[in-house]
């Protein structure tokens, strides 16, 4: 009986321990942000919210004001929908970590791909890209 208890315990932890390496891959998948969390619909990539350091797109600035009352029942929504918010460490034309080495603005040959000067607080690799 002490060994049927000790493999049983074994297999739950085994068992346990699978679910949470599951759970860190689907987090991996996750895709940019492309629909409403609110109405569902595409987003507008000019009509957003900033929230903990995240940015949330939106259809029409009155979901931003819905949003704004329960911030984390929209976030799940998203999550839950297989897409995430974009970090503001990142940048907003490639996705990848401002001035990292994947970073579209890394070369000064790839920073013209933003349309944006790099004196314009628009380009979005203002003060991260070397020149």
């Amino acid at each position: 009986m002490r060994n049927f208890t000790s493999l049983m315990l074994v297999l739950l932890l085994a068992f346990f321990l699978s679910g949470l390496a599951v759970a860190e891959e689907k987090t991996s998948e996750l895709k940019p942000q492309t629909k409403c969390p609110v109405m569902g619909g595409d987003v507008n990539k000019e009509v957003f919210t900033d929230h903990d350091g995240q940015r949330i797109y939106f259809c029409c600035s009155e979901c931003i004001k819905e949003f704004k009352k329960d911030p984390d029942k929209y976030l799940a929504k998203i999550k839950k929908n297989g897409e995430t918010t974009m970090d503001l460490k990142d940048c907003a034309k490639c996705g990848h970590p401002k001035g990292s080495e994947k970073c579209c603005h890394k070369n000064t040959k790839a920073r013209s791909n933003c349309g944006q000067s790099q004196k314009s607080s628009s380009c979005c690799s203002k003060g991260t890209a070397k020149i």
